[in-house]
């Protein structure tokens, strides 16, 4: 899951994301069938989970020629994130902001963008005013627990992901931050419950490609990992 100030920049009529970020693809005469935007996403968001952005971004990029596609433009900035480019990151997520300024999942991405930048005090209170509007949103309670985790703030971060578990159905980008909060707190038990959880609330919810890695994962961990797990 990654997140600038809307209000500082104007971004009228500005040239689309999509023309930005692959100007070459527009030129294809053809796709291959299978290659429809859902296809696309679908694929480039298992190749960020298994650590590939650079076939994420190659993947986004074709979703995005294609048509207009909020999540494969959104899904591209984290691709750029996860590859180190965030000068691609912030200048993307600023046009896809101006195009999308609605989406919560536009602000999470700003707000984590402007903590990179070391703006942690204002892009935290740019998601409490969000989070006020949309308290249970996915998207916004990722990036504030991300953030916290980033700048080591461990305790208030579990406090915040175990506050939206106990009033939320399972929810795996949730449930494996706070695998990643357990790992941050060196409490290892707790990584594989938490990371096993996840994999059980991606599965439940049809999301397979983002369950695989966590199941290698949790196959290298021994049997326990697969029983000890907080029911979802």
């Amino acid at each position: 899951m990654n997140f600038l100030d809307l209000s500082k920049t104007a971004f009228h009529k500005q040239p689309s994301i999509l023309l930005l970020a692959s100007a070459s693809l527009l030129c294809s005469s053809a796709y291959a069938a299978e290659d429809t935007i859902p296809n696309l996403i679908l694929r480039a968001q298992s190749a960020i989970d298994n650590g590939q952005p650079q076939q994420a971004t190659e993947w986004y990029e074709k979703a995005a020629a294609m048509g207009e596609s909020p999540e494969a433009e959104i899904g591209l900035v984290r691709a750029y994130l996860q590859a180190g480019e965030f000068r691609k990151a912030i200048a993307f997520g600023n046009l896809v902001a101006a195009e999308h300024p609605d989406m919560t999942d536009t602000a999470a991405l700003l707000a984590y963008i402007e903590d990179l930048e070391g703006q942690t005090t204002p892009a935290l209170a740019k998601l409490t005013e969000e989070l006020k509007k949309h308290p249970d949103d996915v998207a916004l309670n990722a990036a504030e627990a991300e953030i916290l985790l980033n700048r080591m703030a461990v305790t208030q971060a579990i406090q915040k992901l175990d506050d939206w578990i106990a009033r939320n159905p399972a929810q795996g980008d949730i449930y494996l931050l706070r695998a990643r909060a357990a790992l941050v707190a060196g409490k290892h038990e707790d990584l594989s419950i938490w990371r096993t959880n996840a994999a059980l609330a991606y599965e439940a919810n049809g999301e397979l490609e983002s369950a695989k890695p966590l199941r290698s994962w949790l196959s290298t961990q021994g049997p326990q990992s697969a029983i000890t797990c907080i029911e979802v």
